[in-house]
């Protein structure tokens, strides 16, 4: 039975696995040299951040170390999706949709448009991300 790492130390791993683009020899040394996380975990864990982006969206009356937990978890969300994004081989349409609403939704919470960032998040976990092959 595979081990649940608890939400917070999964992200850290994919964040410290990520590389820079165009290194692909540093990418793949790294593949062979640390587990794979299974595509289903990281699609559960991309799922659970888009919640916590959809309920941790701070509101204009927010303080403003709200706003850096908020910039912690969309980072985040931008790792798992780079994770994600490259090991799905059946739904490209889906994908490419995710894409676009993703990159609205970090438009619209650098704009400050907290409430159409959290109805972006919402329409992202009603998605059923969890299908993605």
């Amino acid at each position: 039975m595979a081990k649940h790492l608890p939400f917070e130390e999964q992200f850290h791993a994919l964040a410290d696995r990520a590389t820079p683009a165009g290194s692909a020899r540093a990418a793949s040394n790294e593949a062979a040299t640390r587990p794979a996380i299974p595509l289903r975990e990281d699609l559960r864990s991309f799922a659970d951040a888009l919640r916590a982006a959809r309920l941790e969206t701070p509101g204009e009356e927010e303080v403003q170390g709200a706003r850096g937990i908020q910039e912690a978890n969309m980072a985040d969300t931008k790792a798992l999706w780079a994770s994600i994004r490259p090991r799905l081989q059946r739904d490209l349409a889906r994908a490419a949709w995710i894409d676009g609403q993703l990159q609205q939704m970090f438009k619209a919470f650098d704009a400050g448009k907290h409430e159409q960032a959290r109805q972006i998040a919402w329409a992202l976990c009603r998605a059923k991300l969890g299908t993605l092959r």
